[in-house]
């Protein structure tokens, strides 16, 4: 079972350093400066702030884990292959959970 724990271990971080890469890109804060500014997305503010809030408190808590020299940026051939692999640790977890039942 050491070795599903330590998969685990290495997916959780692979996700991490994707969704940190993600979250710090300018494209993500120019996406949420246009979205609070939507006249037509007025009625919610509230939790497009609420939820970009959580999202950053996530990657203070990322970069608080890692450390910043440890996350990014990536190219976008190098995201490509986090994103792999961690589509490849989620299959392997999932093909052994399913051998399990």
């Amino acid at each position: 079972m050491r070795i599903i724990k330590e998969i685990k271990k290495e997916e959780r971080m692979t996700w991490d350093k994707v969704l940190h890469h993600r979250i710090s890109s300018p494209s993500a804060k120019r996406e949420y400066l246009k979205m609070v500014k939507d006249p037509e997305l007025k009625r919610f503010k509230k939790s497009i702030k609420d939820q970009f809030k959580d999202l950053f408190k996530e990657q203070k808590e990322i970069e608080n884990k890692y450390g910043l020299k440890n996350l990014g940026p990536y190219s976008d051939y190098e995201l490509g292959k986090l994103e792999g692999r961690y589509d490849t640790l989620s299959w392997v977890l999932d093909e052994w959970g399913q051998q399990d039942n």
